[in-house]
Order: C-alpha cells, then sequence, then structure tokens
C-alpha cells in the first residue's frame, strides 16, 4: 500500500507541474461573474477541493478578484452528497438558502441541495446508488467511477487503476466512506 501511496503522489504532483498549467478558462466566465457582481449579487465558490487548489483554479479561471465568499473541503466536516460546504457558503453569506441560487457539475450537487433544503433525507450508511465499483481489466483490478464513467480520480490526480484485487478493495471502501475523497 505504501508502494500505491508513492505512486498516487507521483501522479498527483505530475499533473500538477506538466498538466495544470495547460488548463485554460472558458472565455465568457469572467465576463459573465462581472455582469452578475455589477446587478448586486454576491459571489461564493464551494467546492470539494482544498483551499489551495481552489485559489489555484481561481487564477486560472480569471475571477479570483470577482468571488466574494469561498469554500473548500477544509472548511466543511464531510463532502458530496452531504450539504456541509452549502451550509458553509451560506453562512459566509449571511443568506438563507431560499436566497440563494447554486450552479453544480455533477448529480453530486443537486443531491446536496435537496438535503440542505429538507427535500430528502439520505441514510448517509446506504447510498442511493453505489458510485465506486471494484472490476477487473484484462490484466489489473481498477475502481470504477460511474460519476467519471472510468477508473476513480483522487484528490491527488491520480487513477486508480492497475492495482491488486486486494488494493481496490480497500481504496473503494475508504471512497464509500468518505476517508478518500475523489476529485
Amino acid at each position: 500500500m505504501q508502494y500505491l501511496c508513492r505512486a498516487a503522489a507521483w501522479r498527483g504532483a505530475r499533473f500538477k507541474s506538466e498538466y495544470l498549467p495547460l488548463v485554460r478558462p472558458f472565455s465568457a466566465v469572467s465576463d459573465l461573474l462581472k455582469r452578475v457582481r455589477e446587478a448586486g449579487v454576491k459571489i461564493a465558490i464551494g467546492t470539494s477541493a482544498k483551499k489551495d487548489e481552489l485559489g489555484r483554479y481561481l487564477d486560472i479561471a480569471r475571477i479570483a478578484d470577482l468571488v466574494d465568499v469561498t469554500a473548500s473541503s477544509e472548511d466543511a466536516e464531510k463532502s458530496k452528497p452531504a450539504p456541509d460546504i452549502f451550509e458553509v457558503v451560506l453562512k459566509k453569506l449571511k443568506i438563507e438558502g431560499r436566497d440563494a441560487v447554486a450552479i453544480g457539475d455533477t448529480p453530486y450537487d443537486v443531491l446536496q441541495l435537496l438535503i440542505l433544503l429538507r427535500e430528502i433525507t439520505v441514510n448517509y450508511m446506504a447510498p442511493l446508488q453505489a458510485r465506486f465499483l471494484v472490476r477487473r481489466g484484462s490484466t489489473d483490478w481498477m475502481v470504477y467511477d460511474r460519476e467519471r464513467k472510468g477508473a476513480a480520480q483522487l484528490k491527488d490526480y491520480s487513477l486508480a487503476e492497475k492495482l491488486t484485487k486486494e488494493q481496490a478493495e480497500q481504496i473503494k471502501q475508504r471512497l464509500a466512506t468518505g476517508s478518500c475523497q475523489p476529485t
């Protein structure tokens, strides 16, 4: 397992040094947020990314100066689908959920909002459908992420693939219990 952790750290460092510098923002994002801000609306970003990663992403998108409030995984006790990050954002903005507009990029964002608005309840011990599955490839094992439709990508940007069955089971368990978060 120690080898797997070292390999994951290497992949994460490589992604950050080789590929992250190539990421470019969508051209209209900053213009849209400027118009929203000019209309008097406060802008908040809530993410399951780490605080330092969030800062980098805001810089890449060229919107750091347009955001009033941020919340990262370090500000919340639980991550998706728990609504903790949205709750942190609302508290920092000093507003109620009914006065906010949220935009998300995964089904888990919608689930977070529904939980927050008390429209549904979720038993965290029994997920609606397992997001992560252990699958056998042609020569080895992987942790399949239904949301990504491929190998699970971990916080350090490594992929949960080319594993033994035991390693895959351990990573799946950590992902399912929230002790290890996907990106």
